[in-house]
């Protein structure tokens, strides 16, 4: 028994003191509207007793005074619960307003009067009056159903209060029951008589047996309505002639005597249910009860009185004399018609006993709204608050109220009922939810099966019962029970474990999941399998931070994140990264290629301390880019410098591409580490020279259409990478740090370069190697690129330089990571990973697993690396593409996959290899797997210029024409003549015909000869299998047959003569190969089984034969994978025929169709339901971006797919070009690896990579006085070298001061001899020679040499410099004056020259002026022409004219006294200042022109306050000056002439203003 109800008592009529005069219930009406309901009760005392109940109110009770001369005889209400039918023994009818009696308020519609009874008048009838019932009829009739003890049956209109029709039966009438269907469209009276004969009466119908002719046509097309008027009813008060035999009383003869019929609600549907006392069964039927039962129950014996509700089956037992109320459930009671089983005891719910003085009258069925439980809780759980608070044992309360708070979405209101018996009312209502009444019994009783009885009782959501019930047990630390109630659950691994993570169960959590990886827990869906996967990182980290020694959970978390593949991997970075678990997070990021995301994370979180080893690592592993590009590239950065050299040097190319951080940070690093540096960049080595080559390459195929990759320049744009710096970074870096290197070897060691610094080894000799013969120019390798890959199941193409797969996504092969299921099926999608580090994809190749492409950054692999072809040293499965950084340094043009193995053509002719090797076919001599690239040695002297790949086999074609095989030669792949493996290229010497185009795929190959001539050999192992059954056959027959392996074991013939034009290229499949002519024809042959030839049928051919479908069509790239072919025309469509079974070729109609695809010929694809299995004629391959721009095939339908001798195998560089790969070893260059005599040699031959001035600048900066000499006599400024090398001598000096005079001779010898010898003006010679003479006498001036030494080195040299030697040291004049002030020769030094050497000088100058000397030296001409001007040209003065020296004195003094305040500075106001801009804008406006104005000073400002504009100066103040002081009072012309050219000269003038001049002179005058 479940306490599910409790009864109540609503009524009592019973005096407790006298019972004898309780007043007794004897009849009673019952009707309920939604929430309103009303109980009509007649007693013996004469007084109709009331009830109302409406919604949450409070029942109104009221009782109606009845007149004892008229007794009632029946009542009813109206189906709106808002009048009672009142019907009386004299026939009498009476309508009381009862619900505007019991609610005032209540909005009714007032047919009757609203204040009293009304009484309508009834005709006589034959019998009392036994039932009423009040029916409204579907045309809106208000019907009063009256029917007697005699059997008549009248039909009362109360509004018109007359009886409009009658029937009658044949028996004491003693129940009226209204049956109407679910639809609206039938209505009947079901009668019950005294003896329990039953009849069926029909009131109303809509149904086509009673409509007329028309209305029926109407009818059955669909219509219930015309022009505005419904369809007519009829019913039994509109009957006609026709029509009156339906409406009469029929008897129900399809059931027994001891079946009684009732009409029940239940379920939202009107039902008719048969009770058979004499076997307990309850039959239940739809309205019309025309068809089959549609439930059947069995109820107790002595089951009388039954109600049918939603769940449950309340009935009165006869054998308790009907004392015994019974709740069961009808899931349990029921049964079929055919069971005669015995009632299940299990169905009975609840029982409830009754007084045993009271007689049950009637059982009514009770609705309860749907927030009645809602309301009952909040109820109990105010009284449980007021018991704990009162002081009551809070034992049993606490329970219930933790029960109560166990949150249930939507509770089960069961119906009740009312029990009417002959002194009271009772209900029997919910006492409590099923929900809440299951997890009281789930939670508190050890015994389950109660509960779970409960449950089928009831039709409850049992599994989510049991679910919650298990949480709150968690929720209280019952683990125990709550497990086994999960269990019954039967709820998803998922929730369950959330569960217990969610109540900290973490140990349960974690055995869950340990049974779920071992495949010992039950069977859960992959979704689930993530969410439980993601759960288990949490719990992880939760017992790492819980737990002090935290090796054991880290290395089990390790464990999990390694070998489990169903949690989300981004969730476990960020988890990993939150907590600092910085070494499992990369090493985690490493397995799933997911670096650069976890390098964010942490940047995210600001830890960027990440160790020395983690970063080395990471770069050791490939992730250096990564690591480089993360938040800015802040990891490196905030390395100090010697550990940011250390992980840079780990991979020499991370140093090459990110040597901006290391620039600024050189004078830092040890020379140890400027040594690696210097070997990295050193453009003599092969890293450096790699990039420095593959620029000039990529800079000349930017403006050729000599070969297709210039063609796919032109589509793509300039493919220059990004992340690598240009040349002249590298060169600059490389030369920044060879100045810091020798800069720290003086500074650690002193003198160093003694042989620079004293020209033991002169610049001009520091080229070693130069010597050397070389070519005018040097053949490279050309790139042939192929934009299109196919393997045996999936497919790339290269699209505006982006690359796009599809077909099966299984090991990564796509390249699109995790976001493609990896059992799945890929449309088109584009390679994001690519995309976004803007890489421009060049060629493309595909592996059974793997793809590999070559790029304007270099080769990038992704997919299995099962066998190393990948190429990344392990043997992990990368789902998004790798560089290769063992190709960093390597200008590939060609790579090309085999099943396992890869091969790539580096643009020197050198071939490489890796990846599966145990049949020799890497060509390394042995048969082991090789997991990074690695050079074909065999072949470097062969000019390797094509490689082709197969399954287990490689084919190379050479320059000369010749071809290599190495490999597995079991099906005669090799073309060898035998079956023997080679794991040493081997030369088929068979081929005597120069080769110009090979291809490969699985077991055979193909050749074509510069004679058009096709072979092939090898042949597949189900090929050569049929043949060789074939030729078993033919012995057995007697017949002759030639052995079939024999003819494929060296090259064959094949017959071309259906072929037009050139052969272009080919390619192979598995069983067939495929032909392009130049033309732009395809020609296959071979196995077509699955359409592969691409002709529509299966037949196989054994020769070339033209595929028609697209022989309007220009075919310049075509691929093969498998059994399928994809070519690319002119336009840059793709097309592709053959099998299909991933989708290669429909990779738009991966989804089922069942539409065949219609072509210009006949359609032939093979398919079924679910998919498209092959296409036997070529299909445009939708789905891919258009090219941007004009097609580079277009005008190109001779391109060549493969290499041959349509195009030249070479190209060809100038000299210029390649000087990088003239350099000599420059480490081994000088006294020293790396000295700075190799600077010299660096800007010989690279000078355009060369920042001349950048160079010298740091030179000066780091005070590298003998490299900058050298980087000056580069440059040939050689007046500037010797600055800089007299400079070096001095700081030198204390090293070399036994030998110092004799080097600072040495030196300045060498450079006078340049300057002699220089290819220049004579005026650039002399000013160099003055500058090269100046500095020597100012290098022996300030380091106090002996003026001997220095007259001896010039005397050899006198013919050369002695008029600048009579400038510098003998003359006396105002010029010298003003070069001592500027050059600042100490007089000292000028005077310890000798007289004879001053004389030699004097007799030189003098020899030179006699002819030619203004054009030999025009500027010691200009200086000594003043010194020897023809004394014819002196202009006397007469001693009257001459003033006194003291006279001089005294004016001076006089006019020093004057101008005590002479400024030292030029003071301007701003409005001087606006002033002169005007002035200035004038000037620029009448010249039209500024530009020689914003280049020059453009004004002249004195100390005296006087300002003026350059022009006005010169145009109008000077020549006032001039003419005042040449023509006016004064006549001073040679005072003027010399003040007016130092006027006139540039930059700062020391003189006075001309103005202030004039009025001093007109002063003293």
């Amino acid at each position: 028994m479940y306490p599910l109800f409790e009864l109540s008592r609503l009524l009592s009529f019973k005096v407790e003191t006298e019972p004898s005069t309780s007043p007794l219930i004897s009849k009673f009406a019952w009707r309920e509207e939604g929430e309103s309901n009303l109980l009509a009760l007649l007693c013996s005392n004469g007084y109709i007793v009331l009830r109302h109940s409406n919604g949450g109110k409070q029942p109104v009770v009221r009782e109606l005074p009845w007149p004892r001369d008229r007794p009632v005889s029946c009542l009813c209400f109206d189906p709106t619960v808002t009048w009672l039918l009142v019907v009386t023994h004299d026939a009498s009818v009476f309508i009381v307003p009862v619900l505007h009696l019991m609610d005032p308020k209540a909005k009714i519609n007032q047919l009757w009067d609203m204040e009293d009874v009304t009484a309508i008048p009834f005709k006589t009838i034959k019998g009392n009056p036994s039932a009423v019932s009040w029916w409204h009829s579907l045309d809106g009739q208000q019907l009063g159903i009256i029917a007697t003890m005699a059997g008549e049956v009248f039909f009362l209109d109360l509004l018109k209060k007359k009886v409009v029709a009658q029937s009658v039966v044949e028996d004491h009438v003693v129940n009226l029951e209204l049956v109407e269907d679910d639809q609206l469209v039938t209505a009947y009276l079901l009668i019950t008589g005294k003896t329990g004969k039953q009849w069926k009466l029909l009131l109303e119908s809509r149904s086509h047996g009673i409509l007329t002719s028309p209305d029926k046509e109407l009818s059955e097309l669909g219509y219930d309505q015309v022009d505005g008027r419904y369809l007519p009813v009829s019913n039994i008060i509109s009957a006609t002639v026709e029509t009156k035999n339906m409406f009469c009383p029929v008897a129900f003869s399809q059931f027994q005597r001891s079946v009684i019929l009732s009409t029940q609600n239940a379920k939202g549907l009107h039902f008719v249910t048969a009770h058979c006392d004499k076997t307990s069964t309850y039959q239940v039927f739809d309205s019309t009860i025309e068809h089959l039962p549609l439930f059947v129950y069995k109820l107790p014996l002595g089951a009388c009185k039954v109600i049918l509700t939603d769940k449950l089956l309340f009935s009165m037992l006869k054998l308790s004399g009907e004392k015994t109320l019974l709740v069961m459930s009808s899931q349990k009671s029921e049964t079929s018609v055919d069971d005669h089983q015995d009632f299940n005891k299990d169905a009975i719910v609840q029982k409830f006993d009754l007084p045993p003085e009271e007689e049950v009258i009637a059982i009514l069925k009770k609705s309860f709204p749907f927030y009645w439980h809602e309301k009952q809780e909040e109820k109990l759980l105010c009284r449980l608050q007021e018991e704990i608070q009162s002081g009551v044992d809070p034992g049993s309360s606490n329970q219930s109220m933790n029960i109560m708070g166990i949150r249930i979405s939507s509770h089960t209101v069961l119906d009740g009922c009312l029990i009417i018996t002959n002194l009271a009312v009772y209900e029997c209502r919910p006492r409590i939810s099923p929900e809440r009444l299951f997890l009281e019994l789930s939670t508190c009783c050890s015994d389950t099966s109660y509960a779970e009885g409960l449950g089928i009782s009831l039709s409850l959501d049992v599994n989510s019962l049991f679910e919650l019930a298990a949480e709150y047990l968690l929720k209280c630390g019952n683990f125990k029970q709550a497990v086994r109630l999960y269990q019954l659950s039967k709820c998803s691994q998922i929730r369950r474990v959330a569960s217990f993570a969610r109540y900290g169960c973490i140990q349960e959590v974690m055995l869950y999941l340990r049974q779920l990886r071992g495949n010992q827990g039950p069977e859960t869906s992959t979704s689930d399998r993530k969410h439980l996967a993601d759960l288990a990182l949490y719990c992880y980290i939760y017992q790492i931070q819980c737990k002090e020694d935290k090796a054991t959970p880290i290395q089990t978390f390790r464990d999990f994140l390694m070998t489990s593949f169903a949690y989300d991997e981004k969730l476990a970075l960020q988890l990993l990264a939150e907590q600092g678990l910085v070494s499992l997070l990369l090493e985690l990021a490493k397995a799933r290629g997911l670096v650069m995301e976890s390098l964010e994370l942490l940047a995210k979180g600001g830890n960027y301390d990440l160790s020395l080893g983690v970063l080395c690592g990471l770069v050791e592993t490939g992730y250096g880019t990564h690591l480089a590009q993360a938040a800015g590239g802040a990891f490196l950065r905030c390395l100090t410098t010697p550990d940011l050299v250390t992980v840079l040097c780990q991979k020499p190319q991370m140093a090459v591409q990110h040597s901006d951080m290391l620039k600024g940070r050189l004078v830092e690093l040890s020379i140890d580490q400027l040594m690696k540096l210097m070997e990295i960049f050193d453009p003599s080595k092969p890293l450096a020279m790699g990039y420095l080559v593959r620029q000039s390459l990529t800079r000349k195929r930017s403006t050729s259409w000599g070969s297709v990759n210039s063609a796919i320049s032109e589509l793509d744009g300039p493919t220059r990478d990004k992340n690598v710096p240009d040349a002249a970074k590298i060169i600059d870096f490389f030369l920044n740090t060879l100045l810091y290197l020798n800069w720290k070897r003086e500074m650690e060691t002193g003198l160093y370069g003694k042989d620079l610094l004293l020209l033991e080894e002169p610049w001009e000799g520091q080229a070693h190697g130069l010597d050397r013969e070389v070519d005018e120019s040097r053949r490279r390798l050309a790139c042939r690129p192929s934009p299109i890959g196919c393997g045996p199941w999936h497919v790339a193409v290269i699209k505006n330089g982006n690359l796009y797969t599809w077909g099966r996504a299984q090991k990564g092969r796509l390249g699109n990571g995790n976001l493609i299921p990896e059992n799945s099926i890929s449309p088109i999608c584009r390679v994001e990973t690519l995309h976004m580090l803007q890489v421009q994809v060049i060629s493309v190749a595909c592996g059974g697993e793997h793809t590999a492409v070559l790029t304007n950054q270099g080769v990038f692999c992704w997919g299995s690396s099962a066998y190393g072809q990948v190429g990344t040293g392990t043997r992990h499965t990368y789902t998004r593409p790798m560089l290769l950084d063992a190709l960093s340094a390597v200008q590939c043009v060609s790579v090309q996959c085999g099943q396992y193995h890869t091969m790539a053509l580096s643009v020197e002719a050198e071939l490489y290899s890796w990846g599966w090797g145990v049949h020799g076919q890497l060509g390394h001599g042995n048969i082991d797997d090789c997991l990074v690239p690695t050079r074909v040695t065999t072949l470097s002297d062969k000019q390797i210029i094509s490689v082709a790949v197969g399954y287990c086999h490689s084919v190379a074609l050479s320059s000369q024409g010749s071809v290599w095989t190495f490999g597995s030669g079991f099906w005669g792949q090799l073309g060898l003549g035998d079956h023997d493996k080679r794991s040493l290229p081997t030369q088929i010497e068979s081929l005597t015909e120069k080769i110009v185009t090979i291809a490969t795929k699985s077991f055979h190959s193909v050749a074509v000869s510069s004679d058009n001539h096709v072979y092939t050999w090898g042949c597949n192992p189900y090929s050569l299998r049929y043949l060789v059954q074939m030729a078993r056959r033919a012995r057995a027959a007697s017949e002759t047959l030639v052995d079939p392996t024999k003819d494929f074991l060296n090259p064959q013939l094949v017959d071309t003569t259906y072929v037009h034009g050139r052969i272009s290229g080919v390619v192979c499949g598995n069983f067939h190969s495929l032909l392009v002519t130049s033309d732009g024809d395809v020609y296959t042959w071979g196995r077509n089984l699955d359409g592969q030839l691409g002709n529509g049928s299966r037949q196989d051919l054994r020769t070339p034969v033209i595929v028609t479908a697209i022989n309007d069509r220009q075919v310049v790239h075509a691929a093969c994978g498998g059994e399928y072919n994809v070519v690319m025309d002119t336009d840059g469509q793709l097309w592709g025929w053959g099998k299909n079974d991933y989708s290669q070729i429909l990779p738009d109609k991966s989804e089922s169709t069942n539409t065949v695809m219609k072509h210009s010929r006949s359609p032939a694809i093979v398919q079924d339901s679910s998919h498209i299995f092959s296409v036997w004629i070529p299909t445009a391959i939708n789905g891919l971006p258009s090219s941007s721009g004009q097609s580079p095939w277009k005008h190109s339908t001779s391109l060549s797919l493969s290499l041959s001798n349509s195009f030249e195998d070479w190209v060809e560089d100038s000299f210029e070009d390649c000087n990088v790969e003239l350099l000599p070893s420059l480490d081994k260059i000088g006294e020293a690896d790396y000295s700075r005599n190799i600077l010299k040699v660096v800007f010989d031959h690279l000078p355009h990579l060369c920042s001349s001035v950048q160079i010298l600048r740091r030179c000066v900066d780091l005070k590298d006085w003998l490299s900058a000499a050298c980087l000056c006599v580069h440059l040939q400024i050689y007046p500037q070298a010797l600055v800089f090398h007299l400079k070096a001598l001095t700081a030198h000096r204390e090293q070399i001061q036994e030998i110092f005079i004799e080097a600072s001779i040495k030196v300045s010898d060498y450079y006078l001899k340049l300057i002699k010898e220089a290819q220049v003006s004579t005026a650039q010679r002399e000013e160099e020679l003055r500058q090269a003479v100046f500095q020597i006498l100012r290098h022996w001036d300030g380091n106090s040499l002996s003026a001997v030494d220095l007259e001896n080195f010039f005397l050899p040299h006198l013919d050369l410099v002695a008029p600048l030697l009579s400038i510098f040291i003998i003359m006396t004049s105002e010029l010298e004056e003003q070069e001592k002030t500027t050059l600042a020769l100490s007089s000292k030094f000028r005077q310890s020259f000798s007289s004879s050497f001053l004389l030699k000088i004097t007799i030189k100058v003098l020899a030179a002026t006699k002819e030619g000397f203004e054009k030999s030296s025009p500027f010691c001409h200009s200086v000594l022409q003043e010194t020897f001007v023809s004394p014819s040209h002196v202009d006397l003065q007469s001693s009257d004219r001459l003033m006194r020296s003291d006279q001089i004195w005294q004016d001076i003094l006089q006019n020093i006294r004057k101008t005590p305040d002479t400024k030292h500075y030029i003071y301007i106001t701003r409005s001087e200042l606006d002033h002169l801009e005007e002035q200035l804008a004038v000037e620029s406006d009448h010249h039209g022109d500024r530009t020689d104005m914003d280049t020059q000073s453009n004004t002249v400002l004195f100390t005296c306050g006087h300002l003026y504009t350059k022009q006005k100066f010169v145009e109008d103040v000077l020549e006032k000056f001039t003419k005042e002081l040449s023509h006016g009072p004064s006549k001073l012309p040679e005072t003027a002439s010399v003040l007016t050219s130092y006027y006139n000269r540039k930059g700062l003038l020391p003189m006075s203003c001309p103005k202030c001049v004039l009025n001093a002179l007109h002063a003293i005058r």
